[in-house]
């Protein structure tokens, strides 16, 4: 299956009258510039063939929430907290998956991500004792976690 193929595909589908996000990604570091060049050269001239298909450029989150109708919820929030050498983590509502996502910066620059232990709904805590790794030697803690309608939080912790 090639990139050609994905494009047609979508215009297909859109034509029908069905909503439909097509969308482009890259996972590493490599100059991408070429590559969307190439997207918006081949998507322009598959648009040709379909002129009652209109384009609208949206972000991931924007076309999601469009196509799926999802509805504005209250804003998710994280809070954390530290109490002796547990970090607690609550959010104020349900978050998309079983757990934030929960990493952390040593002192001496290396970034070790750890599951959390749930305690209660949209609760969680961390332990940092010598099964785990002291307090002591980190420098900075993060969060991150997405609602059921793809709205992304982060949160960054200082020690």
């Amino acid at each position: 299956m090639n990139n050609e193929y994905e494009i047609e595909k979508a215009f297909k589908r859109a034509d029908t009258g069905k909503q439909t996000i097509l969308a482009i990604c890259n996972h590493d570091e490599r100059e991408m510039r070429p590559y969307i060049d190439w997207f918006y050269k081949t998507l322009r001239l598959t648009q040709k063939k379909y002129p009652s298909v209109k384009i609208k450029n949206a972000g991931a989150t924007d076309a999601m929430q469009s196509v799926l109708k999802l509805k504005t919820e209250k804003q998710l929030t994280i809070t954390a907290e530290i109490s002796y050498n547990k970090l607690i983590i609550k959010t104020n509502k349900e978050c998309w998956g079983p757990q934030p996502y929960f990493c952390f910066k040593t002192k001496c620059g290396q970034y070790i991500w750890e599951n959390l232990d749930f305690q209660e709904n949209n609760c969680w805590t961390f332990t940092f004792d010598d099964d785990t790794i002291p307090l002591n030697k980190i420098e900075k803690i993060g969060i991150a976690t997405n609602d059921r309608a793809g709205n992304s939080f982060v949160k960054i912790v200082g020690i």
